[in-house]
Formats: C-alpha cells, sequence, structure tokens
C-alpha cells in the first residue's frame, strides 16, 4: 500500500495505492470494501438524511482496478464496543457489507435530529465495490478529497483509519508507504 495525503487549501487529496497478489490460477471475484469514519465535528451542521447515505466530507470518491473504473456502493455499519471500549464491528459478514437495516438508519436520523451532530455517531461508512482479482498482481487505486476540519487543539483533523486492512485474506499489509505533503511552512 502506498498512501499519499496532499492537503491543497482545507482539503485533504488522497491517493492510496494497492497491490494484491492473487496465487491460484483463476480469477477470483470479491467485495471490497475501505473504511471511512462518521462526521465527529461537534456543532458542525450536517443535513441527518445526507449523513445516512453518504460520508458528507468525502467528495469525488473514484476506485480502479487494473486501470479500469469501478463503481461503488455505500453502506453504514454499526460501532459496536466490547466492555473494555474496543471495537468488535464486523465491515462484512459472508462476503457481503454487514450494513444497518433500514430500521437502524431511522434510528440514527431521528438520534440525530433529536440531539444534534454528536462528536461520534454510532456508525461507520464502508465504500465497497466488486472486484474480479485476475492470477498474478493486481491493482487497486482509489482518490478523493476530504473536507478538513479544525479546533482549537488543531488548525487541520483529518481522520483515516488503517485497521480494515487487517480485516483482508493476508490479514496484514506487507510493504505500507506513507507520503504526507502539508505543503510550506507546516507541521503535522
Amino acid at each position: 500500500e502506498i498512501l499519499s495525503l496532499k492537503l491543497v487549501g482545507g482539503k485533504m487529496k488522497v491517493d492510496v495505492y494497492y497491490e494484491f497478489y492473487n496465487p491460484t490460477k483463476s480469477s477470483k471475484n470479491l467485495i471490497v470494501g475501505f473504511e471511512a469514519p462518521s462526521p465527529y465535528d461537534g456543532g458542525l451542521e450536517v443535513d441527518p438524511h445526507l449523513v445516512t447515505k453518504k460520508q458528507p466530507f468525502i467528495h469525488k470518491f473514484t476506485v480502479n482496478m487494473n486501470d479500469r473504473p469501478l463503481a461503488h456502493k455505500i453502506a453504514l455499519i454499526k460501532h459496536e464496543y466490547d466492555e473494555e471500549y474496543n471495537e468488535k464491528s464486523k465491515s462484512f459478514k459472508n462476503g457481503q457489507p454487514n450494513g444497518m437495516s433500514q430500521a437502524e438508519i431511522k434510528a440514527a436520523i431521528t438520534k440525530m435530529i433529536n440531539e444534534g451532530v454528536e462528536y461520534e455517531l454510532d456508525f461507520y461508512y464502508v465504500y465497497y465495490f466488486n472486484a474480479v482479482f485476475k492470477p498474478g498482481i493486481n491493482i487497486i487505486k482509489h482518490s478523493y478529497e476530504y473536507d478538513c476540519s479544525n479546533s482549537a487543539m488543531a488548525r487541520w483533523s483529518f481522520p483515516y483509519r488503517l485497521t480494515p486492512a487487517c480485516k483482508w485474506a493476508n490479514g496484514q499489509i506487507d510493504d505500507f508507504t506513507l507520503i504526507v505533503d502539508m505543503g510550506p511552512f507546516a507541521s503535522y
């Protein structure tokens, strides 16, 4: 995985490059997903109905596999925690997104309307797509722009989940590179 982050005028441009190896002699058809956190900015006015359809801070999401654009869908996955507050949510179940039911989504909208946007909502997003892994090396690239937020603690805040790759077949990323470009005169 090569993860490139570039701050451009309050937006984080995210480009991710993955190489996957299919050791078999036949193609494999799998659902692949990338997790994104729920909006967490307290005080930010976000339409609750929009929040349950897509991550409101992510724009221009694209995914390509072996130089071909792929269509993607979005599922909301409910956060679940154990007694020690360790996340135990499963993004996928039986090869399909383990999305929230319409009743759970409606309850989330009702909670947001009644209580306003909270610091952390009880769901996150999975951007997922159907991928055909041919024998040998397969390359997946995805990119998007993220509206960074700010606070008294930090000028720019950008949440990113690295742990979902641990749920993939290999259980780890064998070779990881992070490239960060915050522009001139910036610390991160």
